[in-house]
């Protein structure tokens, strides 16, 4: 079963060589990686379109691939379309980039299943491919995969803003130790989306508003992240507004905190607004890449 493109040609390019060049141009105006943890087993990044946040999520992907040789990346998305209960896992197949498929690692998707069907073990995830169908946080991720690890798995596991988020991190990361697959987990969400195109001003218009969005209501997340609070997030959501994946944060952290991870590093924090240099009106939407690890 062969997941297509269906936001190509519109978060970012549908030619092969098109893709290519907007990734190389991502990386190349990301940012100097700060010092980062001898090892990585996770992180987080924005699903804008690559005009917007592309750069950011290339830093995250550009720093794992760093300082990692990893057989699978866990990708836990941030669910717009579907409104399910649990987590939605896309277990069979490849996924479709302009520059080339990635395959789905059955394998673990299998020992996830295996794992919980113990019976102390919460069924916290099902096997749903409808889920994905018209998603994008995912999508726009896997051209950074297949270019930067061509031959890395994947598993997309769709993640609702809910209580147990952190609790789905842990179940992967238990099918991870126990299969002995080689695997990173990162989850994707998008900031405080402000201004009159969200109907979200609680401080304000203008560059009072923009600036209390970045600095105070994302800052509020970023923290929660920074500090690994995996059980704080999808609540700080729900109070602030400053996260649309919260539940795939929660699982991000989740599996980094259960793969070892102790320290969080946050590699850029911009907006829509700073990165189209004002030219989006009084609307801004907050990204931020940030990578899980040990030392």
């Amino acid at each position: 079963m062969d997941r297509a493109p269906v936001v190509a040609g519109q978060f970012y390019p549908d030619s092969a060589a098109g893709c290519e060049n907007e990734i190389l141009s991502c990386l190349n105006s990301a940012g100097k990686l700060p010092r980062l943890p001898g090892h990585l087993v996770g992180g987080i990044v924005p699903h804008a379109g690559w005009v917007f946040s592309g750069r950011v999520a290339a830093s995250v992907f550009r720093a794992i691939s760093s300082v990692e040789t990893f057989d699978t990346v866990i990708l836990f998305g941030a669910a717009h379309r579907w409104s399910g209960s649990t987590g939605a896992m896309y277990s069979q197949g490849c996924w479709e980039t302009p520059i080339g498929r990635v395959e789905v690692d059955f394998g673990l998707a299998d020992a996830v299943l295996k794992v919980q069907s113990r019976p102390a073990v919460n069924r916290l995830v099902v096997e749903d491919e409808s889920a994905h169908a018209f998603e994008h946080s995912l999508e726009v991720q896997m051209p950074f995969i297949r270019y930067l690890a061509p031959d890395a798995k994947i598993l997309p596991v769709m993640v609702p803003p809910i209580l147990e988020s952190p609790a789905i991190g842990e179940l992967l990361s238990t099918a991870v130790t126990e299969s002995g697959i080689n695997a990173v987990a990162v989850g994707t969400t998008d900031l405080t989306h402000y201004g009159p195109s969200y109907g979200f001003q609680p401080a304000g218009r203008g560059k009072d508003g923009l600036k209390w969005a970045k600095e105070i209501n994302d800052q509020r997340m970023i923290d929660k992240m920074e500090r690994m609070e995996a059980d704080q997030v999808v609540p700080e959501a729900a109070r602030q507004g400053n996260a649309c994946g919260a539940g795939a944060v929660g699982a991000a952290i989740g599996f980094s905190k259960a793969q070892g991870a102790d320290r969080a590093v946050t590699l850029e924090h911009c907006t829509s607004h700073e990165v189209l240099a004002g030219r989006g009106g009084e609307d801004a939407v907050g990204y931020v890449g940030i990578v899980f690890g040990y030392d």
